[in-house]
């Protein structure tokens, strides 16, 4: 492994190096000379990237304008290059191992898991965003951020050039989605500007336009797993109050999807005095997703009587949903008793993630339900031979 890395570094230099060399040449007298270094930077692809970009603004204004007109050039043939290894050494052969300078992709996978799937849609990936990729697959963390935000801001919020957003008509692909989730969570891209991840309607993650992919006959396993690794953070948002309305989401699709790959995220939420924000969605999805020895982890929520939701147009606290409730909801379910046996109303028919379904119509029906719950612990516990 060493060894490959110190050719792999040696590679890139000298391809570089012999980068830098050619941009020079491109101001020589010879025509020839000219032209030739012209066509040797095109067919160097990736590696005569940032020399171009750095030659654009070379004193010499042949070379200067020779760069502008050659970047556009070497990045569709970068392009060409990429998608045809990748698919000749990574997908025609599933086994091959990734080779060190594809250092995304290698990332992808460790992420998904190396399986075809998973190298196909990277492969889609690529075809659809590559000029973008190769832009910040070697960019440093703080340019990298930079690029991606702007990315989305200018291409993903607004595809086709569009400047106006309908989200009656907007669907997005998989890999438009894939590269949102993977590089918003990825370790290297720091959080940067992003004016569209601002808005409240912001398009690339409301359930009506994610939730295809990960539940139903669209989703995949690689789709899911990159929701997960998304969903585990840390995200590089920016955007505090945006990645928290995010996270919020994040939890309602886990819970409508029953994915049970989320349960130690929404475990970890839910016991997080930090996380007030998410906890009340977290501990819905937990009611779906999670195992009835979570229920003893929760016993402590229970009495907690903070506000996570008041219907309209009640004032007082005894119609308010409290995060107690949200517990105690969530520790029945998941240890297979009914609501209804607890005093929470018929909710068979309703959203299991709808806040209105778990208000208890007074502050006596809610002693009531937890009095009722701590007997059935006690229960419990008793008949397992004693407390815990």
């Amino acid at each position: 492994m060493v060894v490959t890395t110190c050719l792999l570094v040696l590679l890139t230099a000298n391809s570089s190096t012999r980068a830098d060399i050619l941009v020079a040449r491109l101001g020589t007298s010879s025509y020839r000379a000219r032209e030739d270094a012209a066509r040797d930077l095109v067919g160097l692809g990736r590696y005569s990237l940032a020399p171009l970009r750095r030659g654009q603004s070379n004193p010499d204004l042949e070379i200067a304008e020779r760069c502008k007109r050659l970047l556009p050039l070497a990045e569709v043939e970068t392009a060409r290059q990429r998608i045809a290894r990748i698919h000749s050494v990574v997908i025609a052969d599933p086994r091959s191992l990734v080779p060190c300078d594809e250092p995304l992709l290698r990332r992808f996978l460790a992420v998904t898991g190396d399986s075809r799937a998973a190298r196909d849609l990277y492969l889609e990936i690529y075809r659809t965003h590559g000029k973008f990729l190769d832009a910040i697959e070697f960019a440093d963390a703080r340019a990298g951020g930079e690029a991606f935000w702007q990315y989305v801001d200018q291409v993903l919020m607004f595809p086709d050039g569009r400047t106006h957003v309908d989200l009656s008509s907007l669907t997005f692909n998989p890999e438009d989605l894939a590269l949102f989730w993977f590089l918003s969570a990825h370790p290297d891209i720091r959080p940067a500007e992003c004016r569209g991840i601002g808005r409240k309607d912001f398009p690339y993650y409301t359930p009506r336009h994610a939730e295809i992919h990960l539940t139903g006959a669209n989703a995949s396993p690689v789709m899911r797993r990159l929701f997960v690794i998304w969903m585990a953070g840390p995200r590089n948002i920016a955007d505090r109050q945006a990645d928290e309305r995010m996270v919020k989401t994040g939890f309602h699709l886990a819970a409508t999807a029953r994915l049970k790959e989320v349960r130690p995220i929404a475990l970890r939420t839910a016991l997080d005095p930090k996380t007030t924000s998410s906890q009340p969605a977290a501990l819905l999805a937990l009611a779906q997703v999670g195992e009835p020895e979570d229920a003893d982890r929760l016993a402590d929520l229970i009495s907690n009587d903070r506000v996570a939701y008041k219907p309209s147009p009640a004032r007082d606290q005894d119609r308010a949903c409290v995060i107690g409730d949200l517990a105690l909801a969530a520790s029945i379910r998941i240890s297979g008793q009914k609501l209804t046996d607890f005093g929470f109303a018929d909710s068979s028919q309703a959203d299991p993630t709808d806040f209105r379904i778990y208000v208890f119509a007074s502050a006596d029906r809610r002693a009531a339900a937890r009095k009722k719950w701590a007997e059935f612990v006690a229960v419990r516990t008793g008949s397992a031979g004693g407390k815990r």
